[in-house]
């Protein structure tokens, strides 16, 4: 199988494939920001041009917020919803109309732990 992965930094993605010895013949790297949609859109076509359409989309996001809700800045709290909402939702529906092309795909969304394990305060 190959595989596209997709990150803000491509620099980070570099050091993920040296520390976890992907294979650089089946794993190809991307940096975008999935929260901009012609940022995506263009990577999307990147990955559809050297793969062709993808048959699952995985979109893992690890950017949660830590405090207590009445001192959470309204910056935090879009800078949050950019991530996990927004992106969660350009990063789909880009998916998706490719994957109608070929009549299939799957989309999957996972994030960090914070929502299900409690923490002080």
């Amino acid at each position: 199988m190959h595989v596209a992965a997709i990150a803000r930094s491509r620099a980070h993605l570099d050091a993920l494939m040296d520390q976890e010895r992907w294979p650089r013949d089946r794993v190809h790297l991307y940096g975008c920001d999935a929260t901009h949609e012609a940022s995506f859109t263009n990577v999307l076509e990147c990955v559809r041009s050297d793969l062709g359409a993808p048959n699952l989309v995985i979109y893992l996001v690890q950017h949660s917020m830590f405090g207590v809700s009445i001192d959470i800045e309204p910056t935090d709290l879009e800078e949050s919803w950019r991530a996990n909402c927004l992106g969660a939702f350009i990063v789909a529906r880009a998916s998706a109309r490719l994957m109608t092309t070929r009549g299939s795909g799957t989309i999957i969304f996972a994030g960090a732990t914070s929502p299900i394990i409690g923490r002080p305060g």
